[in-house]
């Protein structure tokens, strides 16, 4: 049996790309301030960094709250009537 099929080099049907998505998508949607793609790894590095602090300031710091200065004078407000 014998197949007639076309010769098609590896490289042309099957096209790999060092780079990430996301850094290309970051490239193509930054209007022109990112323009390759050690600039776009750079931004999503600044990025996380930043989200990591911003969650770990609301973690640490978020769910400490001051009880209102009438509440320390009166310890019975808000408390249920008998």
């Amino acid at each position: 049996m014998i197949f007639n099929e076309p010769k098609i080099p590896s490289e042309a049907h099957l096209e790999y790309s060092n780079s990430a998505r996301i850094a290309k998508w970051i490239m193509r949607n930054s209007g022109g301030a990112i323009k390759d793609e050690k600039q776009a790894n750079l931004a999503l590095f600044i990025f996380s960094v930043a989200v990591i602090l911003v969650s770990l300031y609301f973690i640490l710091f978020g769910s400490i709250s001051k009880p209102p200065d009438e509440a320390l004078r009166n310890p019975t407000i808000g408390l249920p009537e008998k």
